[in-house]
């Protein structure tokens, strides 16, 4: 007789093999069949299955056959086991509260591609997210602990597996800090007091808010760290916990350095052109004030060193203008200022001018108002003739006077505008 077989496995058999008797015998029967697969491991059947215990190699099958008339014969071929399917489960971020990103991948055979995904993340408290179809699907445990991830596949040849990977979703660390400060310092002095259940604090970067770098502590002493603010209000203050377990957490707490020095000023709600504005300062501060700074503006300021609390100005100009007040005390033994930030509107005045006709004495001496008012207009008028009597006074626009004896007489008038602004004019008239 001849010996001969054949066989049929595929990725898919993990290591399956059915083999195909095609011996053949001249004028007789094949009557028995011997197959050995590997030490150890044989069959009488004439087309027998067999599972080998390692893929991606080949192994040695003999047959050996016995017909009808006692004759034998032996054949011995390579049978090439593929690779058979197999997956992994890829994973990132192991901490708890974050997405976690879960991918598949093939280990072999290669090349090959996953036609369909069937995750399931073991975590029912999760309800109908527990589960994905996505080949990339990504999930947020509801708690720390030991989680069993299975997935159920099938490649694009129609291989279908399971495979499963147990994961540990890590507890994040707990942040919080305290701090403390002197009365009207710049310094604060900043205390972790993080927490990492189980593990230990790794590092702790800190965010002052102000604007300055980032300060990184890790190893031994770290915990305490101090800052200074070098002006006042409130900073968001973040304190970012890693633990050794790589998992990160944050914290964030406003800061508030406290006004040491109050600056005040006050001033008249209706501030005229030419006329006197007095602002009232009314600042406090701990410590003795070492001087007030005001800029009124207008393009001038001044500074002083002692003060009643009282400066004097004159606008010149009409409008809007901002005032900057300053106020700087010796605190600690540092300088430091607090400036404050208030507009003033400055109303225009009228420019109040007269003329008049003949001066003669005995005649009426006519007084004509020339006065002239931008963007308002005047409403009154307060005339003093500068002679002696009661009744040298007027409210008309343009009044007349009689003069009883000749001479020079300081004749007065004041001119108010519907801004409540005034200016006043003084004209010596010589009386004939």
């Amino acid at each position: 007789p001849e010996a001969e077989f054949s066989y049929y496995t595929s990725a898919c058999s993990n290591g399956v093999v059915t083999f195909f008797d095609e011996s053949s015998a001249s004028l007789a029967q094949i009557v028995s069949w011997t197959w050995t697969f590997a030490p150890g491991y044989h069959s009488s059947m004439q087309n027998p299955t067999h599972q080998f215990s390692q893929t991606d190699t080949t192994y040695v099958v003999m047959l050996a056959i016995l017909d009808s008339k006692g004759c034998r014969d032996t054949i011995y071929k390579d049978v090439n086991i593929p690779a058979d399917l197999q997956v992994d489960i890829n994973h990132a971020q192991d901490c708890y509260g974050h997405p976690m990103e879960f991918s598949a991948s093939i280990v072999q055979p290669l090349p090959n591609s996953l036609f369909s995904y069937d995750w399931n993340f073991g975590d029912p408290a999760s309800g109908i997210t527990n589960t994905s179809s996505l080949a990339e699907p990504t999930h947020i445990y509801t708690s720390p602990g030991i989680y069993i991830v299975k997935l159920e596949y099938t490649d694009q040849y129609g291989c279908s597996g399971t495979v499963t990977k147990e994961l540990t979703v890590f507890p994040l660390p707990q942040p919080d800090f305290s701090w403390d400060t002197d009365e009207c310092d710049s310094v604060f002095r900043f205390t972790s007091v993080s927490v990492a259940p189980g593990y230990e604090i790794q590092s702790l970067t800190w965010k002052f808010g102000d604007g300055t770098t980032p300060q990184y502590q890790s190893g031994a002493g770290m915990g305490y760290i101090e800052h200074t603010y070098h002006s006042f209000g409130t900073w968001p203050v973040t304190l970012i916990v890693e633990s050794s377990n790589g998992c990160l957490d944050s914290i964030t707490k406003d800061v508030t350095r406290e006004t040491c020095i109050i600056p005040g000023i006050a001033f008249d709600e209706i501030v005229c052109q030419n006329a006197p504005v007095i602002f009232n300062t009314t600042s406090t501060v701990s410590p003795a004030i070492f001087s007030w700074y005001i800029n009124f503006g207008d393009g001038s300021d001044t500074t002083y060193f002692e003060s009643d609390g009282y400066i004097g100005h004159i606008y010149r100009q009409t409008g809007i203008f901002t005032i900057e007040y300053t106020v700087s005390a010796m605190v600690n033994g540092v300088m430091v200022s607090e400036t404050i930030y208030r507009e003033i509107e400055v109303l225009p005045a009228p420019d109040a001018n007269f003329y008049t006709g003949p001066t003669c004495v005995g005649d009426p001496v006519n007084f004509y108002d020339s006065t002239t008012s931008v963007d308002s207009y005047v409403t009154a008028w307060q005339w003093n003739f500068g002679a002696p009597g009661p009744e040298d006074t007027s409210t008309m626009q343009s009044p007349s006077y009689f003069y009883q004896s000749t001479g020079d007489y300081n004749v007065t008038m004041v001119a108010l505008n519907n801004f409540g602004c005034y200016d006043t004019v003084i004209k010596t008239i010589d009386v004939a």
